[in-house]
């Protein structure tokens, strides 16, 4: 049914701006030195002919979305522009008014199809990824929930019942939600602060004997420096899958830890991350083992395992992780494209899920709704996200009921895509006893 709140699309945009890293990002086998955001303006009318301008920034993590040695960086960055351009004439050519969460989902109906059209370019027969294709559409998805709150001088969070939306969350997802809207499951009021999880790379160093030449480049030179300096008590540990060297990286993290904090038994608390690398259930039982036995306290602090199987093996019964459940919970990230894929994670042992603004706001509010439903954890994780795609992510979590905690690593490799933003969001960029303030991710919109 129409709403008189209802928008329509006039005109979408994008831009594109590469940030040098000031710090190398190692992780899942590879570097990045760089990154590129995608910036999106949106102007959108109402039915009464007032207009607003959205703004939505995601940076075009290709590395981590569409993991690849067939192609290289030039095709892919040039295929994912193609598509970007396929979304927006879309969306320019979009004729009917309604919700965001709508508009969205007709949109996303057409993005296989054009997925397939613009990999074909690259190659026959060749489909972009579906994660990537999420990638690519959330920053104009971002714009366009911005744009509606701005039309209505009021945070999109507040605008998600049924006063707004013309459909139950039924229609995207299943007879569970008949009957419920998204306000059932988002707060109408931002968090005023969440703990930061601090990413710890495969090369970053650990204290000052890791450190051959200082930088000098206004960072902390390493991790002891940043933990001193912000009082962060969260960590993400970055993986290689080889079971020796990354019981030998958590030894020697939780011992740099252990200067500073001393050897508190909770004082701080990891959640570890090899990007899909192990091979196999048995391998990664392994490390869980080596750690229990050898480092019980470091084993007690990890919290979580993020999706340590390729996406590849998605749905294959070998790599249920039920048997690494028994020892600490497993959430779900890269295969997490739907909510198929949810039902399929819970069934395999999957106790929780990763929340990304780069998968778009529809699909993560969406997933908010259905973790919720079927019983499953959430932790707001991140795609080194600098700038006003980091305001977004923090203000979508500020917005979850029970999220406590961040990952923000944008300060550590890109701070320079975020400068323009800290006179008004400093406190959201950097820690302050292990907390960011998001008690000013209120406004209209998105919320900053």
């Amino acid at each position: 049914m129409s709403k008189a709140s209802d928008i329509r699309l006039t005109n979408a945009s994008y831009t594109l701006e590469t940030y040098p890293y000031q710090r190398s990002f190692a992780f899942g086998g590879q570097k990045v030195e760089s990154a590129k955001m995608v910036k999106a303006e949106l102007t959108v009318e109402s039915k009464n002919g007032k207009h607003a301008i959205g703004i939505g920034a995601v940076p075009l993590g290709y590395q981590w979305a569409w993991p690849t040695h067939d192609f290289t960086p030039e095709q892919i960055e040039s295929t994912l522009k193609l598509l970007l351009d396929s979304m927006f004439d879309l969306a320019n050519d979009y004729p009917d008014y309604g919700h965001p969460l709508d508009i969205s989902y007709t949109l996303s109906a057409e993005y296989e199809h054009l997925a397939k059209v613009v990999g074909r370019k690259l190659k026959p027969d060749f489909k972009v990824p579906e994660l990537a294709v999420l990638l690519a559409a959330s920053a104009l998805e971002a714009a366009m929930f911005d744009a509606f709150g701005q039309l209505h001088h009021t945070s999109i969070y507040k605008l998600l019942g049924k006063n707004y939306c013309s459909h139950t969350l039924q229609e995207y997802l299943d007879a569970q939600f008949k009957d419920e809207y998204l306000d059932k499951y988002v707060l109408p009021e931002a968090a005023s602060s969440l703990k930061l999880c601090h990413t710890i790379g495969i090369e970053d160093p650990l204290t000052t004997a890791d450190v051959s030449a200082p930088r000098k480049d206004g960072l902390p030179e390493h991790l002891v420096d940043w933990i001193k300096g912000e009082g962060i008590k969260v960590f993400k540990v970055k993986l290689t899958a080889d079971v020796n060297k990354d019981f030998d990286r958590l030894k020697n993290i939780d011992a740099a830890i252990s200067s500073v904090y001393g050897d508190g038994q909770a004082a701080w608390s990891y959640c570890v991350d090899a990007n899909e690398h192990f091979a196999s259930v048995d391998q990664l039982l392994g490390l869980l083992e080596k750690l229990k036995h050898d480092q019980p306290r470091c084993f007690e602090r990890i919290e979580f395992i993020e999706q340590p199987f390729s996406r590849q093996t998605w749905g294959q019964p070998e790599f249920s992780v039920k048997k690494v459940a028994a020892l600490k919970p497993v959430i779900i990230d890269e295969s997490l494209t739907n909510y198929d894929a949810m039902i399929i994670a819970k069934e395999q042992g999957y106790g929780g899920i990763a929340l990304k603004t780069c998968k778009g706001m529809m699909e993560s509010l969406l997933m908010v709704a259905a973790s919720e439903k079927l019983g499953m954890s959430r932790a707001m994780m991140d795609l080194t996200c600098p700038g006003l795609a980091f305001l977004h992510a923090a203000a979508f979590a500020s917005h979850v009921p029970d999220m406590k905690v961040i990952e923000g690593n944008g300060r550590q490799f890109c701070p320079n895509a975020s400068k323009h933003l800290l006179k008004a969001h400093g406190n959201t960029f950097k820690a302050n006893n292990g907390m960011i303030d998001t008690s000013k991710l209120q406004g209209p919109g998105l919320g900053f």
